[in-house]
């Protein structure tokens, strides 16, 4: 028998495009999920229908359908059908995004089934999966890509790929390009910076900047989200964060920087956008002319933006509107602008970014 490590979203993006049919608590601290992925499924001939994952020491399995509340009973998550569309680790627990809401899951690990009672070894299922998309590759992928992400799907190199793919973003600006840029920077990822929590960790930063973007922006998101927790030392952070946001004024364009910033502004971050801090504005006196944070970060926003760039905002100031007003003003503002000068759009389509997740 074969286990996945509970940190592991791999299981849950083989079975994009499934939806969850039935739940059930075996064990105390055991969870079963019933995953209907037919296409998948029906390159096993044993007379089944569905997959069964068993998380063990499972100690939280929460479904939040959009503008909705959380559910919690299991019987109910299982009624709402929860589909498989993206999965990621998100401070220890597995995340999957849906069409209609988010499912997060935590558990030490996981042991994949046919629901005949065969274990599948995970390399087995992704033989099975990649497989599949190798025939929709053969098929669909010329009509529904971009040329550029098909090179990909057709056997590029992953990491080799991202120059090609940043060049033809920063002339169309589509969110379809950015999407594909961010799924294969999450796959050929390196290490981790330093951790921006220490008292001046910029050259570090810096250094990992210029060799693993990808990274060093992901540990600025995460270093933004939580320097509020500690008020006193998150000042000391803070001046950290905006230096590294600084040094990326002089970026060329790469949506990875606009879509890090937009993962940073999730964080209860308020206090940092009252207009007294943003540049220039006339009716509040500030200390100097240097540039805080939401100066860089707005300007960032701006110079990194896409045709889905608005949307995304437009989503997070409504979300963040009650408790953050400054800062869902300043994100309207900024949407407006944008919405004039990228008009039109062109997405990633689910079965294409699939595709791509599936590559080894």
């Amino acid at each position: 028998m074969t286990t996945v490590a509970g940190d592991d979203p791999t299981p849950w993006n083989l079975l994009h495009d499934g939806s969850i049919v039935r739940l059930e608590r075996d064990l105390a601290d055991q969870v079963s999920v019933w995953v209907d992925a037919p296409y998948v499924r029906a390159r096993f001939s044993d007379g089944g229908t569905l997959f069964r994952l068993r998380l063990a020491a499972c100690t939280e399995f929460t479904y939040t359908p959009f503008d909705e509340p959380p559910i919690i009973e299991l019987a109910a998550i299982a009624s709402s059908e929860p589909s498989l569309v993206e999965a990621q680790l998100d401070d220890g627990d597995i995340l999957v995004w849906g069409s209609a809401g988010s499912l997060r899951m935590r558990y030490t690990s996981l042991v994949l089934e046919l629901d005949t009672g065969t274990p599948i070894p995970i390399e087995e299922l992704r033989r099975v999966v990649r497989s599949c998309w190798d025939e929709w590759r053969a098929h669909w992928a010329p009509t529904l890509a971009h040329s550029t992400i098909r090179t990909v799907l057709e056997g590029q190199p992953l990491r080799g790929a991202l120059p090609a793919l940043l060049e033809a973003w920063r002339a169309e600006r589509t969110s379809e390009l950015a999407k594909a840029i961010e799924i294969i920077d999450e796959r050929t990822r390196g290490p981790a910076p330093v951790r921006l929590d220490g008292p001046d960790p910029f050259a570090a930063w810096c250094a990992t900047w210029s060799t693993e973007p990808g990274a060093a922006l992901a540990e600025l998101a995460r270093g933004v989200q939580a320097s509020h927790v500690d008020a006193q030392a998150g000042s000391v952070v803070w001046a950290g964060l905006t230096r590294c946001l600084g040094a990326l004024r002089d970026a060329d364009p790469d949506p990875r920087i606009g879509r890090a910033i937009e993962e940073a502004l999730e964080s209860p971050i308020d206090a940092r956008f009252r207009i007294d801090q943003v540049h220039p504005m006339t009716s509040f006196a500030r200390p100097d002319d240097e540039p805080r944070f939401p100066d860089h970060a707005l300007a960032l926003l701006e110079l990194h933006a896409d045709g889905g760039t608005a949307a995304r905002l437009d989503a997070r100031a409504d979300r963040l509107r009650g408790n953050a007003p400054e800062l869902s003003d300043h994100l309207d503002d900024l949407a407006t602008k944008l919405r004039a000068r990228y008009s039109q759009d062109r997405v990633l389509s689910d079965e294409v970014a699939a595709a791509l997740r599936s590559r080894s």
